[in-house]
């Protein structure tokens, strides 16, 4: 998982926690299963991130304080 964020993490480095939680079939994934896993969620939580960006956007976003 470490590798996965080194290789994949730079566009979730914007002073932001992550909480990756692996499941216990992940000992039995190669690399690459856990790669294309974690590159779809990637894609998935960059889109969401997009989406709440938009004014009057009816996706339902995580409330957050401009302070």
């Amino acid at each position: 998982v470490r590798e996965l964020l080194r290789k994949h993490g730079e566009p979730l480095a914007n002073g932001r926690y992550v909480v990756v939680v692996v499941r216990a079939s992940a000992a039995k994934a190669t690399f690459a299963e856990m790669e294309q896993d974690f590159l779809k969620l990637l894609k998935r939580t960059l889109n969401r991130q997009a989406a709440c960006r938009k004014p009057y956007s009816s996706f339902p976003c995580a409330s957050t304080s401009a302070t």
